[in-house]
């Protein structure tokens, strides 16, 4: 009895052990998203740090928050949230932090949040503050975006295009891609106009693109969750704004629209931006400095992408677009809309035909064995027939050589049968 209460307490004391190891050794990981859930490109960044964490073959545990400085601007939300990301992680053991977006630096380097753990930063504009990160010992990726890349793209691609319109928001990231794209713009040698709406609204925006011509216009959109006046996009899903003019949109980010009221651009991809800084954040889990670790400047993950049904509508054939160009909702044919019922049919239709030349082989075979069968059978009689008959002549001149009477007797037996 006591050797048993004995074993019940170590085997408790095991278990408990391992648990505790366990998780003292799953490493903890904080992602600060600077927008808020269902911002596009934040969910795609998330989607990417999640799925190298779960591939990373590290046991990790994901804190994931969000300042929400798209909805709000950063006055209004950056005293509350200094306030609430330091009290909220005060008491946890960070291993690493990987942060999302310029308003999200700013905030770990405002609250030295980066002495808490290594930092991987991600979809950085601000090239100063990138070398600040640097100099605080953090590592991470550049938000490269492709201005001149895109506008080439409209110029190529809309050869009696006379304007392009920017159209961005009130945020601080928003202002800083208008200032990038007009300075791409003066880069290149075109007689296109560059007109600046200036500050609108989303009545006024309405009458203003209302009022160009689609056919020599394009626009650039680099955000639309918000207007100059704060005023939040009313549509769920903001792009399809754009929808109800005939003007081409262009746009840098996968998550900007394109499929959903943009026709393309050279793009940005929030997901694989997520998977290369969560990539660092791994190496950094592994014991690799941060300082040891290259500042990626994010453009090997970026390529052409475009709705096909808009490249239609503007008569613009595929095989205009450049190199690695991806294409969105492509409509599908009868074969790849139903490949798998078309290849379940075609297996069922193969093996049942297989069945049946089996059985058909099979039937054959027992009919050809069913013949031979019955023709040994036949001779097998005819020669018994014929045994028979040579025993029976045989056995008869035998008993005639014994008997040389017996021929007589038979006759005179036949004649008192008949006397009878």
């Amino acid at each position: 009895m006591l050797v048993r209460f004995v074993i019940t307490i170590l085997l408790f004391l095991l278990t408990f052990s391992s648990v505790a190891m366990s998780d003292e050794d799953r490493k903890k990981v904080l992602l600060i998203n600077s927008y808020h859930v269902g911002f596009g490109w934040q969910d795609d960044i998330t989607r990417g740090v999640k799925d190298v964490l779960k591939n990373s073959g590290l046991e990790t545990e994901l804190y994931v928050d969000y300042l929400d400085t798209s909805r709000y601007t950063v006055e209004q939300m950056k005293p509350k949230m200094d306030f609430i990301m330091l009290q909220k992680y005060k008491d946890t053991d960070l291993d690493v932090i990987i942060v999302a977006d310029d308003n999200g630096l700013q905030h770990l380097i405002d609250t030295k949040m980066y002495e808490k753990a290594p930092v991987v930063f991600l979809g950085i504009n601000s090239l100063e503050r990138v070398d600040v990160a640097r100099n605080l010992g953090m590592t991470g990726v550049i938000e490269t975006v492709e201005f001149k890349k895109t506008l080439e793209l409209i110029l190529e691609l809309h050869p009696n295009v006379e304007r392009i319109i920017p159209i961005a928001g009130l945020s601080s990231t928003a202002k800083i891609h208008l200032q990038n794209l007009k300075i791409a713009f003066q880069q290149l040698k075109t007689d296109v106009q560059y007109e600046d709406i200036g500050e609108w609204s989303f009545d006024s925006l309405k009458k203003k693109l209302k009022a160009y011509d689609p056919a020599t216009t394009a626009l650039v959109q680099m955000s639309f969750h918000n207007d100059y006046f704060g005023n939040i996009s009313p549509s769920i899903d903001p792009y399809r704004f754009f929808y109800q003019f005939d003007i081409p949109g262009y746009t840098m980010w996968v998550s900007h629209g394109i499929g959903d009221g943009m026709l393309g651009g050279f793009v940005s991809d929030g997901y694989e931006h997520g998977k290369l800084a969560a990539e660092k954040a791994m190496a950094i889990l592994r014991g690799v400095s941060p300082l040891d670790l290259t500042v990626d400047s994010g453009t090997r993950v970026n390529y052409p992408l475009f709705d096909y049904m808009l490249l239609q509508k503007y008569g613009i054939h595929r095989s205009r677009l450049p190199e690695r160009s991806v294409v969105l909702n492509i409509p599908q044919s009868f074969y790849q809309e139903y490949y798998g019922t078309i290849w379940v049919g075609l297996s069922l239709f193969v093996f049942i035909s297989v069945a049946f030349l089996f059985a058909f082989i099979q039937m054959k075979d027992r009919d050809r064995l069913s013949k031979i069968a019955q023709e040994n059978y036949d001779e097998m009689l005819i020669a018994r027939q014929k045994i028979e008959r040579s025993t029976i002549l045989s056995t008869t001149e035998k008993i005639r050589e014994e008997c040389p009477n017996i021929d007589v007797l038979f006759q005179t037996l036949d004649k008192l049968e008949r006397a009878e």
